[in-house]
């Protein structure tokens, strides 16, 4: 995975517009895959909060 990722970005330096799009891909994914867990975090941690506010609240 490494390695293909490096060559990408040797082509990349050879042709910069393919390069440029590789990276813009690559940056958007990784974007996509951070909003994505933070997504799950705050579904999963939803719950749990709404709880603590109610147990918070009845003491």
């Amino acid at each position: 995975m490494v390695s293909g990722w490096l060559l990408r970005m040797c082509g990349g330096l050879l042709m910069p517009q393919t390069g440029l799009l590789f990276v813009l891909q690559w940056v958007a994914f990784k974007f996509a895959a951070t909003i994505r867990l933070s997504v799950v975090i705050m579904l999963f941690l939803r719950p749990w909060k709404s709880s603590v506010l109610i147990l918070g609240r009845s003491f």
